[in-house]
């Protein structure tokens, strides 16, 4: 492990271009070569090709959980909501859970920090303390284009990769897995 502050890479995009997938692809290979990965990704629940919520997945264990759902009268869950999502407060609970213990691995993983983190200091505020603490060596945060500027004044190191086109996801990937051998 470095003794130095972990490098962070933040992941922007608009919605569905593949930020998760980039997220998912790099843990896998990092998962291969043998090192440790935690955090959280959210990935996206589909009703054909409409996404109506998202799970999300302790990257450690691989459990997965509920984490929200479309906006609704009916909707299932209580927690905090943004203008499209309802979140359940027992899962965001878990997230920050999971994260919390997260600080260590050798790459964490952060999908998404968002309105919620940011602007309402709700949500996955673990792992925005996690991103802070720098105690891994690679960091990937998903972050919505508009709040990348808040993001890069919290981590001022943070290099962005953002993903425009299905090809910059494989791009992006190679960029990170070239730092394996960096690290």
């Amino acid at each position: 492990m470095m003794n130095e502050k972990g490098q962070i890479y933040i992941i922007t995009g608009e919605i569905d271009t593949g930020k998760t997938s980039l997220c998912l692809a790099a843990a896998d290979f990092y998962r291969k070569v043998g090192w440790q990965i935690s955090g959280i990704t959210s990935i996206g629940i589909f009703h054909g090709d409409k996404k109506i919520g998202y799970d999300a997945q302790n990257l450690k264990t691989l459990e997965r959980r509920l984490l929200a759902v479309l906006r609704r009268s009916d909707a299932p869950l209580s927690g905090p909501e943004t203008k499209r999502w309802i979140f359940d407060k027992d899962a965001v609970q878990w997230c920050n859970e999971v994260l919390s213990q997260s600080s260590s691995a050798d790459l964490l993983i952060v999908d998404e920090i968002g309105p919620l983190e940011f602007e309402r200091g709700d949500g996955f505020i673990d792992g925005i303390k996690a991103l802070d603490r720098g105690l891994f060596r690679l960091g990937l945060v998903v972050v919505r284009n508009t709040l990348l500027e808040m993001a890069q004044k919290r981590w001022p190191a943070a290099e962005n990769l953002n993903i425009s086109t299905p090809e910059d996801i494989d791009k992006h990937l190679s960029t990170l897995q070239s730092l394996f051998y960096k690290y």
